[in-house]
């Protein structure tokens, strides 16, 4: 898609990531009339505002935004009398993505995080300076400021983003909070992309979603659904983070399945190199929307042999090492992949661990690296020589569980500093769910390492 120089373009509902960033540019000039006398010149009101440079001003303003009507923010263009005055770009500092650095501002001082798209196009005089435009949708939950030294909750008052008084406060906690984190309604694990995820010795079930009898599916599905173009591009970043984030043993990527619909990428691979070196069946597909939902499914049942010494077979049973590593490699694609498509906002993971009655399996002879004490840990399997061993106090009741659900709120911070806090939190709720009583101090431990 290529616009006229912006002359047919809508800054509220076009996607602005099409368009070339001279035509955006030209865009923004029509828009705000920049080349009409100064009184007829775009004023600033309930869903427009003008910023010079990136500060204070604008957390309040995007916070403002989401939590009245919505609006578009421009960084890089100044204001007299509330009026456009000119286009002075905002400096770009060399190897500094601008956009990246501003929606991380937003994400981390912002709660939950407002949904709201960002582009940015150096200006045609000058290329070390960029126009940022930020596009805020009216958000379903309370936005509340969490920068040091800044009012928790701000609206938009005609040209002004202000704090809210009791009683718009009162309306706001009304109308919203009640939505607040509230998951989508339905089951997101019974609808992957392209309407299955298979796996070796699957079987169809009544919703035609198909499903190994041992597996881990883990979905990531964003707060806002979104409208993503799917291409060739996408598609390579999607096959590249996999690559790059789960570190599979050597040879387990060469030989990857691509499977595709007008709105879902799959990636699969088959692990034909590993299991003839190991003896170990494993399998991993990852699939994507063009909702931006992120999913993942693996196979979990693995021969319990310390596959380091080829020692003999010991039966089967699946590993927590690899169940947690899953997670944290699965928040962390999703992270790359949403990053790349400008979505910053919250999210929500889901998890179903199926184990059709297999065991943990644990192995002795594995030596504390703080006490130096000999005991028992839990290995990884097939991530082995990846992953090290996991010491945990793990207990077991009477009856036990063949599956188990766990559903963690996933944050722009959970997806990059606190990554550890989400995988041992479900961690935690699959273990429970299963009937295994583990300690959430231990997970979080490892989940750092």
């Amino acid at each position: 898609m290529r616009h006229n120089a912006g002359m047919d373009l809508d800054l509220y509902k076009d996607d602005l990531g099409a368009v070339a960033a001279s035509d955006l540019h030209a865009a923004i000039e029509q828009f705000t009339r920049i080349s009409q006398p100064p009184h007829d010149r775009l004023e600033e009101g309930y869903l427009i505002d003008f910023k010079q440079q990136w500060g204070d001003d604008t957390i309040k303003s995007v916070a403002a935004f989401a939590n009245t009507f919505g609006g578009i923010l421009l960084v890089g263009v100044t204001e007299h009398g509330g009026r456009a005055d000119q286009i002075t770009g905002v400096p770009a500092p060399p190897r500094q993505e601008l956009k990246n650095s501003y929606a991380s501002s937003i994400a981390s001082n912002i709660t939950p995080t407002p949904p709201f798209e960002i582009w940015d196009a150096p200006l045609p005089s000058d290329q070390t300076k960029h126009l940022i435009i930020i596009r805020v949708r009216t958000g379903k939950a309370l936005h509340l400021i969490t920068k040091k030294g800044l009012q928790p909750v701000y609206i938009r008052n005609e040209n002004e983003s202000i704090p809210a008084d009791a009683a718009r406060l009162q309306s706001l906690i009304s109308a919203r909070v009640l939505n607040a984190g509230r998951p989508p309604e339905g089951d997101p694990l019974h609808k992957p992309p392209g309407g299955r995820l298979l796996i070796n010795n699957a079987q169809a079930n009544t919703d035609g979603y198909r499903q190994s009898p041992t597996f881990i599916h883990i979905a990531l599905i964003p707060e806002e659904p979104l409208a993503i173009a799917l291409d060739s591009a996408v598609e390579r970043r999607i096959t590249a983070a996999v690559r790059d984030v789960y570190p599979a043993p050597t040879g387990f990527f060469m030989q990857l399945e691509i499977d595709r619909g007008t709105d879902w990428y799959q990636v699969k691979a088959p692990g034909e190199a590993h299991a003839q070196q190991y003896q170990l069946d494993h399998e991993m597909r990852w699939g994507v929307a063009g909702s931006g939902a992120f999913h993942l499914i693996a196979q979990v049942r693995a021969e319990n042999t310390d596959v380091t010494q080829s020692s003999a077979k010991q039966g089967e049973g699946w590993s927590l090492v690899d169940l947690m590593t899953d997670l944290a490699c699965t928040i962390e694609a999703a992270h790359r992949f949403w990053k790349y498509i400008g979505y910053f906002g919250q999210g929500r993971l889901y998890a179903l661990l199926d184990l059709n009655q297999l065991e943990v399996i644990k192995r002795a002879g594995f030596v504390d690296a703080k006490t130096r004490e000999l005991g028992e840990a839990y290995p990884a399997i097939f991530y082995t020589g990846k992953r090290p061993a996991l010491r945990l106090d793990l207990s077991r009741s009477v009856n036990m569980q063949r599956n188990a659900r766990a559903s963690v709120e996933i944050t722009y911070a959970t997806r990059t500093q606190r990554r550890a806090e989400a995988v041992a939190t479900a961690t935690n709720q699959l273990l429970r769910g299963i009937g295994y009583g583990a300690s959430l101090e231990q997970l979080r431990d490892y989940a750092t390492k």
